[in-house]
């Protein structure tokens, strides 16, 4: 008996295209201590250089919740495990709840927060436990928030109501009226708003998305809501053809030598056809950090995204 399953383990490991297991393993995930929040480029090392969209999360090597400055070490914490450096300038913090966004002294309201957004923490918590932050997108104002409001976890953004006009231009928003003195914040041109009132030839307006600030700007800088602003998917510009197994080392070349990182059991890619004949294949990763590098083929599996009604 024992002589039999001898034989037929030595039959079945001899099988011409019988599939090694995967040889991926399990990392521990690293909590996540500031936002990507202005896509940045992370260097990996070994010529893999990351790109990382607003809202990825990472662990940074610096210390406190204010913006550190220069190149800073930071360790990626989802699907694709990398490590590297990246411009401190794009990591900041993500608002955890809406909350009321004050001016620079923390005195007069200017507008709130959504949960969900994204800012750049200007500096650590004062007195009364707020905190510095710069608002980013269309939309830029600096004011003050509740520390204990920010995160780096996870968290949806989810935008209530309708807008019904757009800056045609940059423009500033002002406190009053008179629409004189320091700018309270300055939008980009498609900043979206809605229309508070109008009083003359000036209009208190209200900015729509993740950072709602209230102030005045002339009525000439605006433009009504168009047809074509109606909101569309995004166009996903990488097609994932596959998926890793299980936790799986990511290589910078396809010699296997030099491994810059992981990718975690379930992570998308798309494969990237060589004229290499190595036992690896070179891939880029989807989602929102992408990365070339290369990964043993049997840690891969086809997936069809497509499939579905």
């Amino acid at each position: 008996m024992r002589t039999a399953l001898a034989l037929l383990l030595i039959l079945a490991a001899a099988a011409p295209g019988a599939a090694a297991p995967p040889t991926g393993h399990r990392t521990p995930r690293p909590r996540p201590t500031h936002v990507v929040v202005a896509e940045a480029r992370l260097d990996a090392g070994g010529g893999v250089v990351a790109v990382l969209e607003p809202g990825t999360p990472v662990q940074a090597a610096a210390r406190g919740r204010a913006s550190p400055r220069g190149k800073v070490k930071v360790s990626l914490t989802g699907a694709v495990a990398l490590k590297g450096t990246v411009d401190a300038a794009q990591l900041g913090q993500r608002v955890a709840r809406d909350v009321p966004l004050h001016d620079a002294a923390g005195k007069a309201e200017i507008g709130r927060v959504r949960a969900g957004a994204l800012v750049r923490v200007l500096s650590g918590a004062a007195a009364g436990g707020r905190v510095l932050v710069e608002t980013l997108g269309p939309v830029t104002a600096k004011g003050s928030l509740p520390a204990d409001a920010l995160s780096a976890e996870p968290h949806e953004l989810v935008l209530e109501g309708e807008w019904d006009v757009k800056a045609h231009k940059a423009l500033d928003l002002y406190p009053s009226k008179d629409v004189k003195g320091p700018a309270r914040a300055r939008l980009a041109p498609g900043a979206r708003m809605t229309v508070v009132e109008q009083v003359g030839q000036v209009a208190h307006v209200r900015t729509y998305g993740a950072h709602e600030v209230d102030g005045w700007t002339i009525i000439d800088v605006l433009a009504d809501r168009a047809p074509e602003d109606k909101p569309g998917a995004e166009p996903d510009l990488i097609k994932p053809t596959h998926e890793i197994l299980v936790d799986a080392p990511f290589y910078a070349g396809a010699d296997g030598k030099r491994a810059v990182g992981t990718l975690r059991g379930g992570t998308l890619v798309q494969l990237i056809p060589t004229l290499d004949k190595s036992a690896l294949e070179k891939v880029l990763t989807a989602g929102g950090v992408n990365a070339t590098g290369w990964v043993k083929r049997t840690d891969l599996r086809p997936v069809d995204i497509g499939s579905g009604p």
